[in-house]
């Protein structure tokens, strides 16, 4: 990329060249010219923030049904939103054990805690 910047050469025929379409080359050469060499890494294309998120009381109600351990289907059609939706990551809170549940590590891994 450097090279590229360096020579001038239309991002078309670098574009063909590499096999891409010149709006990528074009935004390549934008990132490293703007961030240097850790601008041409990989990134995430999901957006940092959502256009329209999920209101508070629908989250609400899904973690809700999560823990009575409804599908996520079942979910989406008692509250009226996309699978998608329910599908999205779950709050750290839920990602712990059901209620009344712990885990506990041991040097004894076969060993059953009770």
């Amino acid at each position: 990329m450097k090279n590229t910047t360096a020579q001038s050469v239309r991002a078309s025929s670098v574009a063909e060249t590499m096999r891409v379409c010149a709006k990528t080359v074009r935004k390549r050469i934008a990132r490293f010219e703007a961030e240097g060499a850790a601008g041409l890494r990989d990134r995430s294309s999901r957006p940092h923030t959502l256009h329209r998120p999920t209101p508070a009381a629908t989250v609400a109600a899904i973690e809700c049904l999560r823990r009575q351990r409804f599908t996520g289907q079942q979910i989406a059609r008692d509250l009226g939103v996309s699978p998608a939706t329910v599908s999205r990551p779950v709050p750290l809170q839920l990602a712990t054990a059901p209620h009344g549940h712990q885990r506990q590590d041991t040097d004894q891994p076969s060993r059953i805690i009770r």
